[in-house]
């Protein structure tokens, strides 16, 4: 036995409006058309619906219980209707965005500002991670799309190159290095580094040894905590960090922040969009779209033909 969804509507909206007439004069069809549909779904259930009076068609008791349920699967149903619909067009569903640059300030706060602002029904599930594990994870389809460093590594899938940010130096704000307002790598040659493995920890090993040299023995300490409690230590004299810009917009006790310079200005840390080829993720096409707008990729100018 099935029953056609349109004649659940029909008969809920008949108990609704409590009246055949109104029903159909609401749902836009002849009451005749009405009456016979309902009595089509009483002979299927092998039950009666409603009572026929002078005041109206009344629900029988089995009836209520029926049209009960029905107007709460109608419910129900409309509202996951409406839920795909929004789906369809972008206004629903998840991007998962693996980072370890903090949002805390900087350029991608502002992408994802406008891209809550343009889609405040989607949700936005953020990992961080060092950057080969946020790479695996966009393989695997675990994320989205990963936003870290530029190694200069192969890639399989696509990319589109985004901003730069400036390497940071947080500081005991005892420390005598702190009253400058610019700091050079030789400046750091005695201090002790603390890092995090969750964040660009292999990129600034990396940037230490470049700019370092001629340091005998970097002194390096590595833990395995979120950036918050890395600055909690700064804070507390146990070393200084380095961290990409957008990082430094959060305010911690005792920490202040400096910029790190070689011998061609500031020194740069270069970001990048990394996601799967096959991904049709429409959720992902507008976070991707926001990026393009903001950093559209260069073009090489076409020569203009001689003529």
């Amino acid at each position: 036995m099935s029953i056609d969804i349109l004649d659940i509507k029909y008969i809920v909206e008949i108990y609704r409006r409590k009246s055949i007439r109104r029903a159909a004069f609401a749902l836009g069809v002849r009451q005749s058309t009405l009456s016979r549909r309902l009595k089509n779904v009483e002979e299927k259930l092998g039950i009666v619906l409603y009572e026929r009076r002078g005041s109206g068609a009344v629900p029988t008791d089995i009836g209520c219980e029926f049209l009960n349920y029905s107007e709460m699967l109608l419910d129900n149903l409309e509202s996951f209707v409406n839920r795909l619909r929004l789906h369809s067009r972008s206004k629903l569903g998840c991007l998962k965005i693996g980072v370890y640059t903090s949002f805390s300030s900087g350029r991608l706060k502002e992408c994802l500002i406008e891209y809550r602002r343009k889609f405040p029904m989607v949700d936005i599930r953020a990992e961080d991670g060092e950057r080969n594990k946020l790479l695996t994870d966009v393989r695997s389809g675990a994320i989205d799309v990963a936003i870290v460093t530029e190694d200069g590594g192969v890639w399989e899938g696509d990319r589109l190159s985004l901003w730069n940010e400036r390497v940071i130096v947080a500081l005991d704000e005892e420390n005598h290095l702190a009253g400058r307002h610019i700091l050079y790598w030789e400046d750091l040659l005695d201090e002790k580094f603390i890092l995090s493995h969750r964040n660009s920890c292999s990129e600034f090993i990396e940037i230490l040894i470049k700019n370092m040299p001629s340091s005998p023995a970097l002194k390096v300490v590595h833990h395995d905590v979120a950036l918050d409690r890395l600055l909690s230590l700064v804070g507390a004299g146990f070393g200084i960090s380095l961290m990409a810009e957008g990082a430094a917009g959060a305010i911690y006790g005792g920490v202040v922040y400096r910029e790190v310079h070689d011998k061609f200005g500031p020194t740069r840390l270069n970001f990048v969009a990394y996601w799967r080829k096959s991904d049709q993720n429409s959720v992902l096409k507008n976070f991707l779209s926001i990026l393009r707008a903001h950093y559209p990729a260069f073009k090489v100018p076409e020569r203009s033909s001689s003529t």
